[in-house]
């Protein structure tokens, strides 16, 4: 059995050096192929990954290359070179498996239809024939979707949504008590199902916590405190309401609420005289 293997290596060795070169294709040629997806749009990339296996002479390191091409003819290097690299062999007199993953883009110009991805890989750095593996892998290139009919597109949506809104324009100043003053209401929308409605109030005076929203079945109530800080000022609420579709168009409303008190809207008298 010894003796016979190294026959084996003798034979090896002999046709290594008949060859000018120190390295050979394994027989399996490329192996775990993928391409994924197989269908691409010109212009895009796919993700490719294979592995390759190859035997070099003890201590003679060197480089095998391989290449990712679209098209061409079957078994040689011709066709839309799409990536290139090459793994190094560290020289151990054994096989290693050589690795491939690279993202290749089909370029843009490519005809639709059935193409082929062409996977290269060899063991000399020479692109010798007799050590390079071809692998070919059906695939579908796909027309760019700037080639699509531009008619299919829908139109822009610039139509604001609609809105029913109620405000009070007064009330009186009663026990600090929380008093409906606005309601929004069949807020639509010709495209979006569901505008957005934002309610933000203002006032002369500080009103933290004097005036919140609630809502119930789609609409919106506003309840503001029936009160004022001063007995000769009228307290004066700012409502904005404003309803946002999804393609940014908006459609506001304002009010303002006037909180009276007994005082302060109290007139003085146009013609004022001094008692006889």
């Amino acid at each position: 059995m010894h003796r016979r293997l190294t026959v084996i290596l003798a034979t090896i060795t002999l046709v290594l050096g008949l060859t000018g070169t120190a390295c050979a294709q394994y027989d399996g040629g490329n192996e775990n192929v993928v391409v994924d997806p197989t269908d691409i749009e010109a212009g895009t990339a796919t993700q490719v990954s294979f592995d390759y296996e190859v035997w070099r002479n003890g201590g003679d390191a060197g480089m095998c290359p391989w290449e990712v091409r679209l098209g061409g003819t079957e078994g040689q290097r011709d066709g839309v070179l799409l990536a290139s690299g090459a793994n190094e062999h560290p020289g151990t007199g054994m096989f290693v498996i050589m690795s491939v993953s690279t993202q290749v883009t089909v370029p843009a110009d490519t005809p639709a239809g059935e193409a082929t991805m062409k996977l290269v890989s060899s063991a000399a750095e020479d692109w010798s024939e007799m050590y390079t593996e071809y692998t070919h892998v059906p695939v579908t290139v796909l027309a760019p979707a700037d080639d699509e009919d531009d008619d299919d597109e829908e139109p822009a949506d610039t139509n604001p949504p609609t809105m029913r809104f109620w405000a009070r324009k007064t009330m009186r100043a009663w026990r600090s008590r929380m008093t409906l003053g606005a309601i929004v209401w069949r807020v639509k929308d010709d495209v979006d199902p569901n505008p957005i409605v934002n309610i933000d109030v203002s006032s002369n005076e500080d009103i933290e916590g004097d005036w919140r929203v609630k809502k119930l079945r789609g609409r919106y109530y506003l309840f503001l405190r029936a009160t004022t800080d001063s007995p000769s000022q009228c307290r004066e609420y700012y409502v904005d309401v404003v309803a946002t579709d999804a393609a940014g168009n908006e459609t506001c409303k304002t009010a303002t609420v006037k909180v009276l008190k007994k005082l302060c809207k109290a007139k003085k008298p146009k013609n004022s005289k001094k008692g006889k």
